[in-house]
């Protein structure tokens, strides 16, 4: 489908060729350095106002099996050797990082009666609003399957270890999708889970999420063969790591384009980020951005209230990363308000005012945002006394009896129909009545407008405390509530105030709630023993 919407674009030409260098010319002023194009492995020369470097894991990519090494991004293809070298003569400073991927099941060696049968969704969400009809029903879709790790397993994990370079290298590896081996030794009475997922509708290949592995084929073999239902598995392909250059990001611009080339943008894994979808959405504001650069006009930049993009792009320009970033909501300050149901409202127009939304689909998200601000406007103007409402709709008991209530406030708080209210006030909502997506809106944005004025409040509060000093004898493993991630940056970055701790990678507003609460804590002792 990608392909095909590719190769089918106006105006638009794909060639395919190994990049080895890039073309940089000298600005006017000659105070800059900016791009000019990029050179193939043949020799050709391709022209170019700007130019959007994204080479995942291919950057002087080393693949890791057992004991053996060898230079690869991906099995069957070459490692990026030119580009690096490129990147460090320009001035760029480049780190190393690790991910890994898990071997791959045949299907018809599996005896999937042994695993916990996990089906689709009967009622499939999809990504987008303009979607009004899924083109795989779910009757169509393929079940996941559910299994547990062993103790023989783990034993054989601990037992060959020592075969296993990849996993003793220095290189940091993905924190929050760890290899089997790093499970194994780091949680070491624990059963784990594997999800068995297939590759394809016509595929018959098995996908076991959860098992990147680095051993030799033989004991990934034997590995897979504890687990309960894959005793006779064979492999299709193998396990294996991957080590690779990245970039640090801090040597970006917002808008994803370099600070010592102007013109040249980097996106995904060669910003230390992790794969899919940390690295298709900066593919997006990358894209958008050298469109605007080349059309000289302002670039697109998104706040960390807009979007999460913008968070990771902040995190990653400002703080740098030191192991491959996942985006989590966690993350993010506004993440009550950066929802998935909200985000047509909130990035819409600001695609639009790129050209980066096309007329089809800009005038359905008009017709959608104008009738959910339209429903709200008219839940929010009908307000009665709660004897009335119980009136006018019997379903509807409550004791507050002097209470006034708006229609929104029975939608949202109380869980009246809209269809049931529409009848009441026929003229006002009718409308609206029969609109089921409508009505769940209607009930997400009611149901976190109290919560993200708590947040606002949250960190308005922490903006004010930023300068509170934290005692160097301050002891984090006692604070309650605090996430493990959060405790180890702290230990290890050891701040001076609270300013300080919220620019450390990876530390949450939540887990700065936390600190803070328990200074204010100490404080108050403190001032109770004079």
């Amino acid at each position: 489908m990608k392909q095909e919407i590719v190769s089918g674009t106006p105006n638009l030409s794909v060639l395919e060729g190994t990049v080895e260098d890039l073309h940089v010319e000298s600005t006017e002023d000659h105070m800059q350095q900016r791009i000019g194009g990029v050179y193939l492995k043949d020799g050709t020369v391709l022209g170019a106002k700007a130019v959007v470097i994204t080479t995942g894991t291919f950057l002087n990519a080393e693949i890791f099996q057992g004991t053996q090494r060898w230079a690869a991004g991906r099995i069957g293809e070459r490692s990026s050797i030119g580009l690096p070298k490129t990147l460090c003569r320009l001035g760029f400073k480049l780190g190393r990082l690790r991910t890994g991927t898990p071997p791959r099941l045949l299907k018809n060696t599996i005896d999937f009666s042994k695993f916990q049968l996990m089906p689709p969704d009967e009622k499939p969400i999809p990504f987008s609003y303009m979607t009004r009809q899924l083109w795989l029903s779910p009757e169509m879709q393929l079940p996941t399957y559910i299994g547990h790790t062993t103790k023989e397993l783990a034993d054989i994990v601990r037992n060959n270890i020592h075969e296993n370079e990849h996993i003793q290298s220095e290189t940091r590896g993905p924190r929050y999708c760890p290899s089997l081996e790093a499970k194994i030794l780091k949680f070491t009475n624990t059963i784990h889970k594997t999800f068995l997922e297939h590759e394809g509708l016509d595929s018959e290949l098995i996908y076991p999420q959860g098992m990147s592995t680095t051993f030799r084929p033989d004991i990934q073999l034997a590995i897979m063969r504890c687990i309960k239902g894959l005793e006779k598995v064979e492999i299709a392909q193998y396990g294996y790591g991957v080590q690779y250059d990245f970039v640090n990001p801090q040597q970006l611009h917002p808008t994803l384009e370099t600070k010592f080339v102007k013109g040249l943008y980097l996106a995904g894994q060669i910003n230390g980020t992790t794969g899919y979808e940390e690295a298709a959405a900066q593919g997006v504001l990358a894209g958008i951005n050298a469109g605007a650069y080349v059309r000289n006009v302002e670039p697109m930049v998104i706040g960390r209230s807009d979007g999460y993009i913008g968070v990771l792009v902040d995190d990653l320009t400002s703080l740098g990363t030191n192991e491959p970033y996942r985006m989590f909501t966690s993350r993010a300050e506004f993440r009550l308000h950066l929802r998935p149901d909200n985000a047509d409202l909130r990035l819409t127009e600001k695609g639009r005012s790129m050209n980066a939304v096309h007329d089809k689909r800009y005038e359905q998200f008009k017709q959608i945002q104008n009738r959910l601000y339209s429903a709200m406007q008219a839940l929010r103007t009908i307000e009665l006394s709660v004897v009335k409402w119980q009136k006018v709709i019997p379903t509807f008991q409550r004791k507050e009896s002097g209470k006034v209530l708006s229609a929104f406030d029975l939608l949202y708080r109380h869980d009246i129909k809209l269809r049931d209210i529409a009848k009441v006030f026929p003229k006002e909502l009718n409308v609206f009545a029969d609109d089921e997506l409508l009505e769940q809106r209607l009930h997400v944005e009611g149901r976190y407008a109290k919560q993200h004025k708590r947040l606002l409040a949250k960190m308005d509060e922490i903006q004010r405390e930023s300068s509170t000093m934290i005692p160097n004898e301050i002891d984090y493993t006692k604070m309650i509530g605090l996430s493990f991630e959060c405790r180890e940056k702290f230990e290890a970055w050891r701040p001076q105030n609270l300013a300080a701790a919220s620019r450390i990678p990876g530390v949450t507003p939540e887990g700065l709630a936390t600190l803070l609460r328990y200074l204010r804590k100490g404080e108050s002792a403190a001032c109770s023993s004079l």
